[in-house]
């Protein structure tokens, strides 16, 4: 049975601050008796190369390490992956982490080669990387593997990067792809930014980090190569040319998930393909958690990345491109968007999951795009030199339908989003892309902009989940730094939202209820703010004129619809300044 991530977490939080107070008087030497401890408890298990259904296990030494490779039984495509497990510098593999391999080999149909590298405190990262440079010569020279890949977890996605640095540097053949997974890649802690950051993180995920730790990576681990970043730290490295594509899977409560957004920021600037999701709440080497739902999504994320195929859960992420190319040809005086429709002509996107809705929805998803790209474009006219953040823009292209060349705009949604948009789109000049949650307000500090000029922020649906409250503070703090923005917005009335919920949970997979409602918007607004104004209210089917194709059916759902104020458009003014109006860069009015 699987649970959410809300009851896992507070049990995982439990148990885990449970041994904070004595992990902090640990010294070195008691870190060092843990672990020994911890090493020989995992190898009383012997379950390594033990029968699994589906899978054959090959054991061979190559130079000083022996090596697992797990194959699958059945559809082996000939492809490898080098995998290094997540060692805490000290440990074999565990059995958690064991069986993801497994899954791993299965799932993508490739041989996992698994080295058993050396460990500390016998050896050294120098030991270490005498021996996996010989491994990765091996594969690519004596067993002619030409497309291989390489991953790691923890401590081992470490290796993994410096491996790959090294090997690049070296000037041997980079891995068509790199997967990291809740990296580790700073042993020397060189950022006394991110240090400092790690430290905070401390009091969230618990047990992995201290000034001991610290003492005990230098001390058995870093040894002889310290200041040598590549082996050390290799987040420090320039990035350009490591490989084709980089994946990195974290957690936002892991806690070296400032790392692993450090790593994906330096990754994109240096031009890589870098695919980089990030789970809300989610801990260290979550996706080894069978029984937790955001593991599992994380495993099919994985598997859909590697094998280059979106069929296991990707095509849920753009299943939004197959409605919006839809409509572009269903409802063309309605809705059109250019983008979605060419992507189709080549790209299939799976319809596996998701019921087909009926005119009367498509009518009205494709009508709230309508209204607001008019709102947007509106507000474009009057500020031509004006800013827009488009907050959970999803997959939407709405700064191409949209742009008329001197506008600056924002699009923010999570890293996953974000990564899957960049499979589908890439910014234009002017277009920036934040890759946040739009709870974390630190993305108001990525807004570049001179307010005078104008600004608008666009939230299509994003609202509707939250509750009035919920909006309201959500609503004030970009009040607090920005007076004078606008934002639009949609909100339902509460007959609206509960039609909405009805619908919603008989017909979708995924149901989330809606919360939001405003049944007279000024009034309803004003408890907010008696500063804001409301300069726009209007329903979704304004400006949509019936054709005869509709049917009666679908044209009394409308009438009803409007009767109801179940689909609504409201823009807003923070305030009231007035934006100085330009023409042309010239000052017209105030």
């Amino acid at each position: 049975m699987f649970i959410g991530y809300d009851e896992y977490y507070f049990f995982y939080r439990s148990v885990q601050m449970a041994g904070l107070s004595s992990l902090q008087k640990k010294n070195v030497d008691e870190i060092l008796r843990d672990l020994q401890k911890k090493r020989a408890g995992i190898a009383k298990e012997d379950f390594i190369g033990a029968a699994c259904p589906g899978l054959n296990f090959n054991k061979e030494r190559i130079g000083k390490t022996q090596c697992l490779t797990v194959i699958p039984e059945n559809d082996f495509n000939g492809k490898y992956i080098l995998y290094f497990y997540d060692s805490k510098y000290a440990l074999p593999v565990s059995k958690d982490e064991y069986e993801f391999i497994g899954y791993l080999a299965k799932e993508t149909g490739m041989a996992v080669f698994v080295p058993f590298y050396p460990l500390a405190p016998e050896n050294s990262c120098k030991d270490v990387f005498e021996d996996v440079n010989l491994i990765y010569d091996h594969l690519l020279h004596k067993k002619n593997i030409t497309d291989l890949i390489v991953a790691g977890s923890g401590t081992g996605a470490g290796i993994a990067l410096s491996m790959t640095l090294i090997s690049w540097k070296e000037g041997r053949k980079p891995p068509e792809k790199l997967l990291l997974m809740s990296p580790v890649i700073d042993t020397e802690f060189f950022d006394k930014r991110l240090e400092d950051k790690l430290l905070t993180s401390y009091f969230r995920d618990g047990i992995y980090y201290s000034s001991s730790i610290k003492e005990f990576i230098n001390r058995y681990w870093v040894k002889e190569y310290a200041g040598q970043i590549e082996y050390t730290s290799p987040v420090y490295e320039d990035m350009r040319g490591l490989c084709d594509h980089l994946i990195i899977i974290s957690g936002t409560d892991d806690i070296y998930n400032c790392y692993s957004r450090e790593l994906a920021d330096k990754a994109v600037n240096a031009g890589l393909h870098c695919s980089y999701f990030e789970f809300p709440r989610m801990h260290h080497r979550f996706f080894h958690d069978m029984n937790l739902d955001e593991s599992n999504h994380a495993r099919l994320i994985i598997a859909d990345l590697i094998t280059g195929s979106r069929n296991r859960i990707i095509d849920q992420y753009m299943y939004e491109i197959k409605e919006r190319g839809e409509w572009s040809k269903k409802y063309p005086e309605i809705f059109k968007d250019d983008e979605a429709t060419k992507f189709l002509v080549n790209n299939h996107i799976s319809y596996s999951k998701y019921k087909k809705n009926g005119d009367f929805i498509n009518l009205t998803r494709a009508a709230t795009c309508k209204c607001f790209d008019d709102e947007v474009r509106r507000f474009i006219l009057q500020y031509p030199m004006s800013t827009v953040v488009y907050l959970g823009c999803s997959l939407d292209t709405m700064f191409k339908r949209l742009d008329n060349g001197k506008v600056n705009w924002y699009n923010l949604d999570t890293p996953g989003k974000v990564s899957i948009r960049r499979l589908y789109t890439s910014d234009m000049e002017r277009e920036h892309t934040i890759d946040k949650s739009i709870d974390d307000m630190s993305w108001l500090d990525d807004i570049k902009c001179d307010p005078g000029f104008g600004l608008l922020f666009v939230c299509r649906d994003f609202f509707q989940y939250k509750t009035f409250n919920e909006v309201g503070k959500f609503i004030d703090k970009i009040y607090k730094r920005f007076q004078g923005a606008q934002i639009v917005f949609n909100a339902p009335s509460y007959g609206g939202m509960l039609k909405k919920n009805l619908y919603n949970r008989k017909n979708e997979v995924d149901y989330k209820k809606y919360r939001l409602y405003l049944n007279d918007p000024v009034r309803n607004i004003s408890l907010w703010n008696v500063s804001y104004s409301v300069i726009y209210e209007g329903f979704v089917f304004d400006n949509v004129i019936n054709l005869r194709n509709w049917s009666g059916t679908t044209k009394l759902r409308i009438f009803y619809n409007t009767h109801i104020n179940g689909d609504r458009i409201i823009r807003l003014r923070l305030g009231t300044e007035r934006y100085r109006i330009y023409r042309d860069g010239q000052f017209v009015k105030v």
